[in-house]
């Protein structure tokens, strides 16, 4: 499969947005690269959107160390944005964003019309493909299970944190936090800072601030800096941007 449908929203998506709030774009671009080597492998030969690359070639394409790659795809694994099971890598939430406009291919067509026409249960893009025949391949129990209490722990924070929040910002904030080695805030300290980054602005506002923090390694959060743009020529804007 030579492309595929990229949102130009992609980077607002929740689970994307916890996986940059912890690991900023490195965990973003591994995540399209995964996504990029899993297409390019589709064919009318193989169509089960398994990731063949294993950590230490990533590593060597993307210059990070094998250890972060086997980070980062653990966390990707946690946010169900890819499956993993025996080993094996999968995202078969890609085969729903492929369509017969994607190929040229006569038999490919017949393939991606007949996986179409299958029964897939999909509650929107952040859910799970949760059964699918693509390849005889089924999400396991476990990982069922796995997603449950996943659902189940959110519920249970979205509960503890006042309206307004943005929830996904902040727990990506206290998984930075944790990651660091930062010491832990207390029940105080978090009901303070979480009124007021909601003082701060919407959702947009508080998920900046708190990618301001984690991308400069700051402990605390602190208000957005201003930019104050002047209209001008473009040689103009270059001067500005130059002399910040």
């Amino acid at each position: 499969m030579k492309w595929f449908k990229h949102d130009s929203n992609a980077h607002r998506d929740a689970k994307l947005k916890r996986l940059i709030m912890a690991y900023g774009m490195e965990g973003y671009g591994l995540y399209w690269y995964c996504l990029e080597e899993i297409a390019n492998q589709v064919s009318t030969e193989k169509f089960t959107f398994e990731l063949e690359h294993d950590a230490e070639i990533i590593a060597f394409d993307s210059g990070m160390s094998v250890t972060k790659v086997e980070e980062i795809m653990k966390k990707m694994v946690d946010l169900n944005l890819f499956q993993s099971s025996n080993g094996i890598v999968t995202c078969l939430k890609l085969a729903k964003r492929i369509d017969q406009s994607m190929t040229s291919n006569t038999q490919m067509r017949k393939i991606i019309t007949s996986y179409k026409n299958q029964e897939v249960k999909v509650k929107n893009h952040d859910s799970d493909m949760t059964e699918s025949r693509v390849g005889h391949v089924k999400v396991s129990p476990e990982e069922k299970r796995r997603e449950e209490k996943r659902l189940d722990e959110k519920r249970k924070e979205e509960k503890k944190t006042p309206v307004g929040l943005n929830v996904d910002a902040w727990n990506g904030y206290l998984e930075f936090r944790k990651r660091t080695k930062l010491k832990k805030l207390t029940k105080a300290s978090c009901q303070k800072q979480m009124k007021w980054l909601i003082e701060q602005g919407d959702f947009d506002v508080q998920a900046q601030i708190i990618d301001n923090s984690i991308r400069n390694g700051w402990q605390g959060l602190f208000p957005l800096k201003k930019q104050h743009f002047k209209t001008g020529t473009a040689s103009d804007f270059k001067e500005w941007v130059e002399g910040t």
